[in-house]
């Protein structure tokens, strides 16, 4: 078996993301991305949504949050998503079987 040789001289993009629980989101927020990632929505949310969850972008756009909040989505995913741009992650992977944190709520839907 031959082996591949990657290099990564110079200065290679590495994206840093954020792994949490889909219980941290409610359940309507779950049916906004679902939405988002088909594009059949005015949100600003970029997401792709997966067999688990969603991976969405963490966005430094002024004034998006404030107006996904007036789209629907809860304040508690407005909090990860800002909490997320100020850590300077790329993406919040948000998955069935992620980390439940205990500082967050935690829904059960």
């Amino acid at each position: 078996m031959s082996k591949t040789k990657y290099s990564l001289k110079g200065n290679p993009y590495i994206q840093k993301v954020l792994d949490i629980s889909t219980g941290h989101i409610t359940k309507s927020d779950s049916l906004l991305l679902s939405d988002a990632s088909r594009g059949e929505s005015e949100n600003p949310i970029v997401t792709y949504k997966y067999d688990y969850g969603f991976l969405v972008a963490v966005q430094d756009e002024r004034g998006v949050y404030s107006q996904a909040k007036k789209c629907g989505f809860s304040n508690q995913f407005i909090k990860i998503m800002r909490m997320a741009l100020k850590l300077k992650l790329s993406f919040v992977k948000f998955d069935g079987d992620a980390i439940a944190y205990d500082d967050l709520k935690f829904f059960d839907w």
